[in-house]
């Protein structure tokens, strides 16, 4: 999976999501980050544009960038929930900029995730070959 990121403006970045499916075909998604309260601009809001049979829907998704050094990784961490508090939705990624981040960076951010109550035993790893 790829994420490639351009400036649009002082607050909003265009994302384009690629990745493999499982029958080796490939899968794109554009959105648009903007950041939604300049005092916190770590915290974004994705908005995806998809088409369902020929009807364009948007959706937002919180986007909370926890730690990053700008050149090699970041952490991010997305809490969205649906149908009042009903259905709460956590993600975290570990985002590198390389095939390869050290195993002892990767415990560190395990270490942070595990402090703010997520069990880092949930997180699986993307393959990173043949991409």
């Amino acid at each position: 999976m790829t994420a490639d990121y351009g400036i649009i403006n002082s607050t909003a970045v265009s994302v384009l999501n690629k990745g493999l499916r499982v029958d080796n075909t490939t899968n794109s998604i554009d959105a648009v980050a903007i950041i939604e309260n300049s005092a916190e601009p770590n915290k974004l809001t994705v908005y995806f544009t998809f088409n369902i049979n020929g009807i364009n829907f948007q959706t937002g998704a919180a986007y909370n960038v926890w730690q990053t050094d700008y050149s090699s990784f970041a952490l991010v961490y997305s809490c969205n929930q649906a149908f009042g508090n009903i259905n709460k939705n956590e993600f975290v990624w570990i985002l590198s900029r390389t095939r390869n981040l050290s195993q002892v960076k990767i415990n560190e951010l395990k270490a942070f995730i595990k402090s703010n109550n997520i069990d880092s035993n949930l997180l699986t790893v993307t393959g990173q070959t043949n991409c």
